[in-house]
Parts: structure tokens; sequence; C-alpha cells
């Protein structure tokens, strides 16, 4: 019998209503960590937890660079944002990260300061991939430390998921493919490139048409799957991604159709288990040949890319050799119009990684 995945069992809510019944049932002390930025959907999640919840500090990460905001409706977006965190949070702390090399020691600063966090909550809403990815990963590894100590701290996944706003946000002065910052997990040594067999699963949306030429010259890959969301709110969202990428990934990058994997957009969990298991297979199969690499690149929405951290996090802590490196192409700004957001598209979702559904 296959041993079960760490997060299979992982509480998972995707509405309002079940999230502030998670947070009613369970008032413990609260670190809330959000990303500054333009994006409007930064304070929904804070906007609802905080009805539920004692939050003791918040914490606005600021990542940007120089060139992010340059636009006037960037900065405007960026200070209506700050205008109603200071209503709901007026203590707040922000917190400039140039480098995210930085990242673990203010982890280790932040939360020693204080014995009286008994949950951190990422909200990632407004977070590129590159930062979240990295926030979850070293708060992961910390909170795993001090289970040492038995000192148990819950750590919570927020994201206020909107496909239709992820399609619109456009990157713009796109640079060279690279892997994403904290997770070149493979070596370049070229004699172990002799028997190495790389699997590439772009996560795909329609926003990232000009960066898989480049991903596909940087990664050589000999197989690539597709990760198309469905099903999704939008029950058209795989198909109309089809018809923007179609002639790219079926001519371009000649990807055989079957090798498409389909993934729940709303159940970050049911992203997780697929690839997780299809990683598994892959690796089962080829590693009597050759040495499998996997490579996935983050062009999705939040959750999908979620998913898949948590594949890269269980794998990389398991005694396989099997891990997974992400690729991307970067940028220097975003395109975005105010009237490509509509609110009523956002569906706020909550996993808890630390709970456990079946634990009473």
């Amino acid at each position: 019998m296959a041993a079960k995945n760490r997060w299979s069992d992982a509480v998972f809510y995707n509405t309002d209503k079940d999230i502030l019944s998670h947070y009613e049932k369970n008032r413990h002390n609260c670190l809330y960590i959000l990303g500054k930025g333009f994006d409007p959907r930064m304070m929904v999640g804070l906007s609802l937890v905080s009805r539920a919840v004692k939050i003791c500090n918040t914490i606005l990460i600021d990542f940007s660079n120089e060139n992010e905001y340059t636009s006037s409706l960037h900065k405007e977006f960026v200070k209506k944002n700050i205008e109603k965190l200071k209503l709901l949070a007026s203590n707040y702390k922000e917190l400039k990260i140039p480098n995210i090399d930085n990242l673990p020691m203010f982890f280790k600063q932040e939360l020693t300061v204080s014995n009286n966090y008994d949950r951190v909550i990422i909200d990632i809403s407004s977070m590129p991939q590159s930062i979240y990815f990295n926030i979850i990963k070293h708060l992961e590894k910390y909170i795993k430390l001090q289970k040492i100590n038995k000192r148990y701290i819950k750590l919570d996944i927020i994201a206020c998921e909107n496909s239709a706003l992820d399609d619109a946000i456009l990157p713009t002065d796109l640079k060279t493919a690279n892997y994403l910052p904290g997770f070149d997990t493979y070596s370049n040594d070229l004699e172990s490139d002799n028997n190495r067999i790389s699997i590439w699963f772009p996560l795909l949306g329609k926003n990232c048409r000009y960066e898989l030429d480049g991903l596909q010259s940087f990664l050589s890959p000999k197989e690539i799957c597709p990760v198309l969301p469905f099903p999704s709110k939008n029950p058209r969202r795989s198909e109309e991604i089809l018809l923007e990428l179609g002639e790219t990934i079926f001519t371009h990058l000649e990807i055989d159709k079957r090798n498409i994997l389909y993934v729940a957009e709303q159940n970050v969990l049911d992203i997780y288990n697929k690839l997780h298991n299809t990683i598994r297979y892959y690796n089962e199969v080829l590693k009597e040949i050759g040495e499998p690499r996997f490579y996935v690149s983050t062009g999705s929405s939040k959750l999908i890319g979620l998913g898949v951290l948590l594949v890269h996090l269980e794998l990389s802590e398991s005694e396989s050799e099997t891990t997974i490196s992400f690729a991307h192409v970067s940028n220097n700004g975003y395109d975005f119009k105010e009237d490509d957001y509509n609110p009523s598209y956002n569906q706020l979702c909550l996993l808890c990684m630390e709970d456990d559904r079946y634990e009473w």
C-alpha cells in the first residue's frame, strides 16, 4: 500500500463562512503577514480574518523594486491598500526585504521576540510567487524545528483567488529565463547531465505565452506536461487558455495533448495530490534508464503554485532523491487596469498546513 502524502489530510476551506467558523473555534494569538502591493486583493483576507481572530501583530512585507510602481495608477492602488490596512491594523510593522536571502534572519528575529504566537497566517494574495514560495519554505522549516523544543505553532496560508484578475495582470519588461531564487536544487555540472531526463510542468495561465519559448530553451526538457485548471470557477477557463496558447504549446513546443494534466483550481489539496502522484510515477518509471529531473514554471494562479510548492517541501525533506526545481522569467513591472478587477469573482481560500481534518 502506497504511503499517504504528507498534507493529504490538511485542513482546507474555500468559503468565507467556513473560514470564519474555523477561526472562531480556534481563537489563537496570531501573527499576520501580508505583502505590500498594488493588487486590489491585498486586504480581502485581513478584512475577514480580523473579525474572528486575535491578531497580535501584522507584518507588511515590502518586496517591491524601484521600477515596479513607476505608474501613477500603481502608486494609487498601493496608497489605497495602505489606508485600508491602517484602519484594520494601526500598529502594523512595515519590513523592507531587498533580498530574499534576508528572510531566514527576519523570521528568527520576529518569531523569537515573543512566544505568544499560536498561529502564523501568511496572506499571499498580493505577493509574487518568488516571494511567498520562499516565505512559506523558511517558515515551515522554522516551525518544524520549534516542534523539537515542544513549541507548536500553526501555519496558515490565505489566498484571494480571482483568475480573471490573474490573467489581466501582465508582466512587462521580461528578462531571460532562470531558476526561481532559493529553488535552484539541481547541479549544473555538465558531467551529471549525461543521463539527465528532464520533465517540465508549466503551470499555464493566459499571460505566459511569451515566457514559454524562453523556458523551453533554458530547461531543454525531454517531456512537457502542461498543467491546466479544471474544474475552475470559470467553466471555460482551460479552453480559453488553450485558445490563447494553443499554437505555442502544440506547434512550437510539440506537446502531446495526452500529457496535459488537469487540476481543480479551487482545491489546493487536489493540485498537491495529483502533482505529487504524477511526479512519483515518472520518477519510478524513468530512474531505471537515467536521472529524472523535475522542473515547474510558475505562470498560473496562486493556489496551483501553492499546491506544487507543497510537493516540493515534502520531497525535499524525504529520503528519496526526487526533487523539484522552479524556473521563471523575471520582469521589472506589471501592466494592470482598474477595469480588469471585478470583486464579485473573488474567492478567499485558506490552507491550514499544521492542522489535520481527522484530528478530533
